[in-house]
């Protein structure tokens, strides 16, 4: 891969699963892989969520700061119109560039420095089908097992359940017990994505918004891609893959030898590779539950107040 100082660079081949408006029950595996300019002010790539609140227009909005515990973080401004999505950087409250996309083409429009420029989300994004088994190397095999390794087994549950964690419900003075089986796991689609040299983190975000509906999981899987920038573009190529795994597990409350509580959650994580260079690391990024989306604290407490009530 070669790096041209002078242009922008931009890598053509890659698919990015793009489902507009949803996390997409499809994310795939990144990879990146990274060629450093290495100024002397160069930065790491560290997203974070600020706040999300809904502006006088009806519009969605999501605040970011890159690398907020530096001296100069990139504000990061995303708003969500219907039809587009409009991604704008702030540097010491300077606008730097603005990308807006077209949800349903996925084309791009930039503007840096009074100059305009297009693009596509295919452009950076390629989509492959995934397939866990090819994506997990032989020493990471245990990734592969689906059942979690729970706690030593606690006498309670159903149909073969198995002991997930206890907690205190200080208010009635009683331990809740969960217990939960997998039902089944499912892959989305593996995104696989890469960014030159110098390319814009506003169009870096306004690819990937509309992949990950979660604020907070767009925040994780950009930092988890591990580039560097100086000032509002990138000094290390991201060459990326990432897909979501969804786990949907039936899970159970007990308190005091009685059912307390039955339900659903569907647990949905990202696996992201980052290749640089040489070396390739993995990670498996949170993204957000589904269904009843309490804690598993939360349901312990729960069980043991229902438990608790019922007796009176």
């Amino acid at each position: 891969m070669k790096v041209n100082l002078l242009e922008r660079f931009k890598v053509i081949g890659l698919t990015l699963l793009l489902i507009v408006g949803t996390l997409s029950t499809t994310l795939q595996p990144f990879s990146v892989s990274a060629q450093s300019l290495e100024p002397d002010n160069l930065e790491g790539l560290n997203m974070e969520l600020q706040k999300e609140y809904t502006n006088s227009k009806g519009e969605k909005v999501s605040d970011y700061d890159i690398n907020p515990d530096s001296d100069s973080p990139l504000d990061v401004e995303i708003v969500d119109k219907g039809d587009t999505v409009e991604v704008t950087t702030f540097l010491e409250g300077k606008e730097t560039s603005k990308t807006i996309k077209n949800k349903e083409t996925g084309e791009l429009v930039t503007i840096e420095n009074g100059e305009v420029r297009k693009s596509n989300v295919s452009d950076y994004v390629t989509i492959t089908k995934t397939n866990p088994q090819n994506e997990l190397s032989v020493e990471n095999k245990s990734e592969l097992i689906v059942e979690p390794e729970y706690y030593v087994p606690y006498p309670g549950g159903s149909g073969g359940m198995d002991y997930l964690t206890s907690d205190y419900n200080a208010g009635v003075g009683e331990y809740g017990y969960l217990y939960g089986k997998i039902t089944s796991t499912s892959y989305g689609n593996t995104y696989n994505i890469e960014f030159g040299v110098g390319e814009t983190v506003s169009v870096i975000l306004g690819v990937l918004t509309g992949l990950v509906s979660s604020s907070f999981g767009l925040g994780l899987i950009v930092t988890a891609l591990g580039s560097a920038i100086v000032g509002d573009a990138i000094t290390e190529a991201i060459d990326g893959s990432a897909y979501a795994r969804f786990r949907e597990y039936d899970l159970e409350g007990y308190s005091q030898g009685e059912l307390g509580l039955v339900t659903q959650q569907t647990d949905v994580d990202a696996r992201v590779t980052n290749y640089k260079g040489e070396s390739v690391s993995t990670k498996w990024v949170e993204l957000r539950k589904e269904g009843d989306t309490r804690s598993w604290a939360d349901m312990c407490a729960a069980a043991a107040y229902n438990v608790y009530i019922d007796n009176l």
